[in-house]
């Protein structure tokens, strides 16, 4: 069974952060986002969490074999209801290879947003991070 942690960080520069779950600043919009992380046609995780705008938050699957997946996220209000969020995607296999990335994309407050690693964007085989962020306060 993989153990799945969800860490919400003060900063980009903190992702390195072992411990799990810090207060969240309820003075700033709050969004609920909701994840569904796969590598290939496998999901290997659905979390979901309230995230503060300009926050860093970060959820880590490990599996027993030694693959894991993070992914470390950063919602920025705009317009409306658009939203940019910056993100880093990892993917460790059990054999120790490794497939990162750092996309950023304009989203939509309500609509299905999928973020890439590896050159196959749109592809089934690679891992791929589908979020959807609602606005919980504010």
């Amino acid at each position: 069974m993989p153990k799945t942690s969800i860490v919400s960080l003060a900063a980009i520069a903190a992702l390195s952060v072992a411990s799990a779950g810090s207060a969240q600043d309820t003075t700033l919009p709050q969004y609920r986002m909701d994840m569904t992380l796969y590598d290939g046609a496998k999901i290997v995780g659905k979390p979901a969490m309230v995230v503060s705008a300009w926050t860093a938050n970060k959820v880590e699957i490990a599996n027993p074999d030694g693959s894991h997946y993070r992914a470390a996220f950063t919602v920025e209000p705009m317009d409306g209801q658009q939203l940019l969020v910056m993100s880093q995607l990892e993917a460790a296999s059990a054999g120790g290879t490794i497939r990162r990335a750092t996309p950023i994309a304009e989203m939509e407050l309500g609509k299905p947003t999928f973020f890439f690693v590896g050159d196959d964007a749109g592809s089934t085989k690679q891992f791929r991070a589908e979020i959807t962020i609602r606005q919980t306060n504010n």
